[in-house]
């Protein structure tokens, strides 16, 4: 049996592993893989709807885990790897083998053994561990509030102090 590889249909939309290429101008099932960059003016998204999980956790540790990453700057070696088409720009980014380290699901492993990193999964992550700051940012400044408080009190005690030693003891006043 011969199977379609391709098809457009007749509003002129294109499918790629499928026959019915709905409501997208190109549909693909199944992965894909670009050498180069992809441009999406409007964005790019993933699935994410309740709907299609199961076994909902939160996340955990996450900001012990972030600091354990290393941003790094870099250059492709463009010319050991002309068919990726990279590009001569200095990039930014993390590196695989270190992720999948602390997270292992954020990094997949080509035929070639090659690792790429899926950077959108870096979201989440990076939104518990900004919670976790403001976690403790709430507490240093509860701590830092209830210090002044003392501070304050204890400054008014020396105060008192001072002026019962002085009905006391006369203390010679300074010149100014």
């Amino acid at each position: 049996a011969i199977t379609q590889r391709i098809i457009i249909d007749n509003t002129g939309n294109v499918g790629i592993g499928t026959t019915l290429p709905l409501l997208q101008k190109f549909t693909v099932i199944g992965n894909g893989a670009f050498s180069g960059t992809v441009n999406a003016s409007c964005g790019i998204l993933t699935c994410s709807d309740i709907r299609y999980k199961k076994d909902i956790q939160p996340l955990q540790n996450t900001l012990s885990k972030v600091m354990q990453l290393k941003g790094v700057s870099y250059y492709f070696k463009n010319e050991e790897f002309k068919d990726k088409n990279f590009n001569d720009n200095k990039q930014v980014g993390l590196i695989a083998q270190e992720v999948e380290k602390i997270y292992p699901e954020l990094v997949q492993t080509d035929n070639e053994g090659f690792k790429s990193i899926d950077y959108a999964k870096l979201t989440p992550i990076l939104v518990e561990a900004i919670k976790e700051l403001k976690s403790q940012n709430d507490a240093l400044k509860e701590d830092n509030a209830q210090l002044k408080t003392s501070i304050q009190k204890l400054d008014t005690r020396i105060e008192s102090i001072e002026k019962l030693l002085q009905t006391i003891l006369p203390i010679p006043q300074a010149n100014k």
